[in-house]
């Protein structure tokens, strides 16, 4: 277990903060106020699993969070579509809410917009960026800012 933790304090800084929101994200909806699915299929228990986490690059971040999102949807009826893509969307920007974790709460749109700036002048294609990535960050712009 040591070897999970100290390989999980060197994963990117953005991903292992998105992962424990990610936690506290789901206690807010199960009333036992525990985290299963988050336990199950996103927490890496094995040493196999944290060296393929420290490998990932961004859109297998990108890529592994949405699939827990939907998991989310499935097990919580009142977890909506919209909540889970603006969360994800809010990942890719770099602009979680800091407030807290309530549900529902929107991120910095601000922050969004700035971040979107930045982002797309490190990862845009025609400047030697990842095409997979930007497109993500075109569609995180979308779904937050709806245009």
């Amino acid at each position: 277990m040591r070897y999970i933790a100290d390989k999980m304090h060197r994963l990117p800084p953005d991903a292992l903060a998105f992962i424990k929101y990610l936690a506290a994200f789901e206690q807010q909806y199960n009333r036992a106020e525990n985290f299963p699915v988050w336990t199950t299929h996103l927490f890496p228990t094995t040493k196999k699993r944290v060296n393929e986490y420290s490998r990932f690059s961004r859109t297998e971040w990108i890529t592994l969070f949405s699939a827990h999102l939907q998991r989310l949807e499935q097990r919580y009826r009142e977890l909506d579509e919209g909540t889970t893509n603006s969360l994800l969307a809010s990942y890719v920007l770099e602009c979680l809410p800091r407030e807290g974790i309530a549900p529902g709460l929107q991120p910095d749109l601000q922050a969004a917009a700035r971040n979107y700036r930045r982002l797309s002048k490190l990862y845009h294609p025609d400047l030697g960026g990842e095409g997979d990535f930007f497109l993500q960050l075109q569609w995180a712009k979308e779904v937050l800012t709806g245009r």
